[in-house]
């Protein structure tokens, strides 16, 4: 990515916003969320794509990707020992 953000027309303006942390990885709204090493955990596990690919491509109920979604994020927090509940 770094390297194509260099080539392209548009690779000042990404390398400005990655140098200013304007962007982040997913979850990770502010540099507080970096303290929650969980919310890297659950961006590797695909969990969050994986609901929206199960509703975008095929056409699952939302709410039905949303409680699969749910419990599988919950399994792994609990898997991982970082739950609080």
């Amino acid at each position: 990515m770094i390297r194509s953000l260099k080539n392209g027309s548009h690779g000042k303006q990404e390398r400005q916003f990655l140098a200013d942390n304007r962007v982040r990885p997913i979850f990770i709204s502010d540099d507080a969320d970096r303290l929650r090493p969980f919310l890297l955990e659950l961006q590797e596990s695909r969990i969050v794509s994986d609901m929206v690919f199960a509703v975008a491509k095929d056409g699952q109920d939302p709410e039905v990707a949303a409680r699969a979604g749910q419990a599988k994020a919950e399994e792994l927090i609990e898997r991982l020992t970082y739950q609080r509940w």
